[in-house]
């Protein structure tokens, strides 16, 4: 089968087999590779297995066709770019990451972090990865030229291959002895709340100076909270103690235990953890809202209700609060606050033996 071009009235179209496609004049070529005939087909109007046995050649210089496009060897791709300029034949093949539709237990930026250094570290394609500012997800494009007398599905699969063994080699390089794993059982009338509330834990530990990546799943009606730490010799129990902490502010014993240094930053960042914390009371009867969360803070002192159901996970929850058996806790200097962790630890202790 071949593909012809052909322009009339500065309309360019594109004719192989029983079709043909109306495209656009670029006349700088920008986004499409320096290419003057732009063709971006609906998903009814073409299919890139159309033309996948096609050899490179075959495609008329100066044309682009940039399309909708999956592959069963790695479902995140899903656009493809295939064009010739100046005799050489050129591919892009787009992978998209979100959120809401991420399986692993990974963190997806910690895991898109480390998917672009691996692509990258076999210096096999050219590599662009864009993040969402949101953190909601991002996407990788991969360019590389293809050979004149291979059909462009040889190519393509090779691609593909690669893309999903990176993706794979770095899903396994991932340790969880780098990052602290925490779970929640929360009662339902309470749970979009307190999922909301743990949601800034990641911009407290960071206004505490300590960095990383924060993430937070539910699965059978539990809650996982997941950091990974920038710096890998950050100590867990750092972490740990700042979540008892958090998990405490809301509690009117502990709420003057926080002070804010005197910069500018810091106020804004201590407003900011204020507007956090009042919003969530406002969404609780307080009565209750609190009691429910500390709840929560003790089950994981206590471990009497939450076992960890993964394999995947260190331990059980205990571990992570044994730095309050038998270790000096000293007040905690963080960037912008300082907290009285001795205190804080009194009052959740004193519930306890009140219990």
């Amino acid at each position: 089968m071949d593909i012809t071009l052909s322009v009339q009235e500065n309309v360019p179209k594109l004719f192989f087999g029983q079709k043909c496609l109306e495209g656009l004049v670029s006349e700088d070529g920008y986004g499409y590779s320096g290419c003057r005939y732009v063709f971006e087909p609906m998903d009814d109007e073409f299919d890139f297995s159309e033309v996948q046995f096609l050899q490179g050649s075959a495609i008329p210089d100066d044309v682009c066709i940039n399309a909708s496009y999956s592959h069963s060897l790695y479902p995140h791709i899903f656009c493809m770019e295939v064009g010739r300029k100046e005799n050489k034949t050129f591919c892009k093949i787009s992978t998209d990451y979100i959120n809401s539709n991420w399986d692993e237990r990974v963190n997806l930026k910690h895991f898109l972090k480390g998917f672009e250094k691996e692509v990258r570290r076999h210096d096999k394609y050219d590599v662009e990865m864009v993040l969402d500012e949101s953190g909601e997800g991002g996407f990788l494009i991969i360019s590389f030229f293809l050979p004149q007398d291979l059909v462009l599905k040889d190519s393509i699969d090779e691609a593909c291959k690669f893309l999903s063994s990176c993706h794979n080699i770095v899903l396994l390089g991932f340790n969880d002895e780098d990052a602290f794993i925490s779970q929640f059982r929360f009662p339902k009338e309470y749970k979009s709340s307190f999922l909301q509330y743990l949601t800034y834990f990641g911009q407290f530990l960071e206004d505490l100076g300590i960095s990383g990546d924060l993430s937070i799943s539910d699965k059978a009606d539990v809650t996982y909270l997941m950091f990974y730490p920038e710096n890998k010799e950050m100590a867990l129990g750092n972490i740990t103690t700042a979540l008892s902490a958090y998990l405490s502010i809301p509690d009117k014993d502990n709420v003057n235990l926080i002070s804010c240094r005197d910069d500018l930053e810091s106020q804004v960042r201590y407003q900011q953890l204020s507007s956090v914390v009042n919003h969530l009371k406002s969404q609780l009867e307080l009565s209750r809202a609190v009691i429910s969360l500390k709840e929560k803070e003790i089950s994981l002192l206590e471990d009497r209700e939450l076992k960890l159901k993964s394999n995947r996970l260190r331990g059980d929850i205990k571990n992570y609060w044994e730095p309050f058996d038998g270790v000096k806790i000293t007040s905690y200097k963080g960037k912008c606050f300082e907290i009285d962790i001795p205190k804080i630890v009194n009052n959740i202790f004193g519930k306890l033996e009140k219990k």
